[in-house]
């Protein structure tokens, strides 16, 4: 070899994989991931996609209870935007949801930060946060109307053994005591899920991390809100929407303790669908509601991604 003249560095022995053999291969993935996925592709197409397509198929329709249904277009759907009613009960739904998302979501993540870690009593809170959920909606609210019932509830008892007399007749009869009750339950009742998922989120986040911060001086707060925060942001997002989109399609509450008292002015958006659905029987502009409402969820859902998501992801 001539003097200054490069070395030449004999590469090491790679295997390449066949361009077709890889091909197959990758074919036999997609067909194998399509089985593992079709019984719930299968069942969602059931269950949901069906059901979808029939309820904008009725919005088009001024379809009665009995009867053949006649074809309307938009007329539903220019009706809805004329219903005062429903005007009200959008917005009436949207700041419901506006007001008891950051309230359940920041006593969820005040709970979950208790009980993450693994201590003494934590399992036994972590059952006792949890429980309200198992209930359904409907049982709940009949148990905080019987505690809040002016003359036989448990409420009114406390109250009075420590002396204190109270008109209970309007909690549920006006506004502003009803949309406080009904908050109040909604949070007992969810708060123990958020709380879960929370909880698995922050256990997803390394010791190492905050062993790491404790050596840079970092404080428990300082740690919260510049490791906890940051690195929940995906359970955050998912917190969110769930808790947001509840609140939208707010129903079994207000139906049974509010009634819509007073005056319709804690009718929610889906309480006026069961209304003009299974009441008045008018099934197509019940369906063109429904339309309504999908629409406006997954509005709402797209601008809480684009809000919350990490821009790097």
């Amino acid at each position: 070899m001539a003097l200054g003249a490069p070395a030449v560095i004999p590469k090491p022995h790679t295997s390449m994989r066949h361009p077709r053999k890889a091909r197959s291969l990758s074919r036999q993935d997609s067909v194998f991931g399509l089985l593992m996925v079709a019984p719930v592709l299968v069942y969602t197409g059931i269950f949901f996609g069906i059901p979808t397509l029939l309820m904008v198929w009725m919005s088009l329709h001024d379809w009665p209870l009995l009867g053949d249904p006649t074809f309307v277009g938009m007329g539903n759907f220019s009706t809805a935007f004329a219903d005062p009613v429903f005007r009200h009960a959008v917005v009436f739904s949207l700041g419901y949801a506006l007001v008891q998302t950051p309230l359940v979501v920041a006593l969820a993540l005040l709970m979950a930060s208790l009980v993450r870690r693994q201590s003494k009593g934590s399992a036994l809170f972590r059952i006792i946060y949890l429980m309200p959920y198992v209930m359904g909606f409907g049982s709940s609210a009949f148990l905080w109307y019987w505690m809040v019932d002016d003359r036989t509830g448990a409420v009114k008892a406390v109250l009075l053994a420590v002396g204190i007399n109270v008109n209970q007749s309007a909690w549920l009869s006006e506004f502003i005591p009803g949309v406080i009750v009904v908050i109040t339950l909604t949070i007992w009742k969810t708060v123990g899920f958020f709380m879960l998922l929370m909880m698995s989120g922050m256990q997803s986040i390394s010791d190492e991390v905050y062993e790491a911060a404790t050596l840079d001086g970092a404080n428990k707060v300082k740690q919260f809100f510049f490791i906890t925060l940051p690195l929940l942001r995906p359970t955050l997002v998912m917190v969110f929407i769930f808790a947001i989109t509840w609140g939208v399609l707010v129903f079994d509450q207000f139906y049974i303790l509010t009634s819509g008292r007073p005056d319709n002015r804690t009718v929610s958006v889906v309480h006026w669908i069961f209304t003009n659905s299974f009441v008045r029987f008018d099934l197509g502009y019940g369906a063109a509601l429904s339309v309504l409402v999908v629409l406006g969820l997954a509005a709402i859902t797209y601008v809480q991604l684009k809000m919350l998501r990490n821009p790097e992801d």
